[in-house]
């Protein structure tokens, strides 16, 4: 009877072993599947803001690139480099708002109140182009900024967004 008590111990003990192993390896599987699926999803989070970074910087150079460059023209050509500007402005709010639902807040407002100065300055020079206006203002704003200032503002949103693609994600 002895040896039967000892094999049925025997037995249980077996029993718990493999099923305390069985649920630390259940245990470590959950684990690894969820790091597996946050790697994915913060890769996935990654290539979603890299794209929105990407179409704002490009937006952001092809509306404050024409301004830059601009030299009096011929009435027909100041209408057409009107007619860039005013599609870049456009673009570049579509990518501003785009911006807003990916990126993080803090780069989302920056990149927001850069692209709403660089819209009224593009307004301004739309309406230098078509002769609406002799010199650039603001509406009396004195503090608005000046195109340098406006790229310097838009070269420290793509900073910013530089670092956080490059900011290593936590497990």
């Amino acid at each position: 009877m002895t040896e039967g008590l000892f094999a049925v111990l025997g037995a249980l003990v077996g029993a718990a072993g493999a099923w305390i192993a069985a649920l630390i390896a259940g245990r470590a599987a959950r684990y690894q599947a969820d790091a597996q699926t946050k790697s994915a999803h913060d890769q996935w989070l990654r290539q979603v803001r890299r794209d929105a970074y990407a179409a704002f910087v490009a937006r952001a150079d092809d509306l404050v690139r024409p301004m830059s460059f601009w030299v009096s023209g011929t009435q027909e050509e100041n209408e057409r480099h009107a007619r860039t500007v005013e599609a870049s402005s456009a673009e570049l709010h579509r990518a501003v708002q785009a911006l807003s639902l990916e990126a993080p807040q803090e780069i989302s407002e920056q990149a927001t109140q850069v692209a709403d100065q660089a819209r009224y300055f593009a307004f301004s020079h739309i309406r230098l182009l078509r002769g609406v206006e002799t010199t650039l203002r603001f509406g009396g704003d004195e503090n608005r900024p000046d195109l340098h200032t406006i790229n310097l503002m838009f070269d420290a949103v793509r900073a910013k967004c530089r670092d956080d693609l490059q900011k290593p994600t936590a497990l």
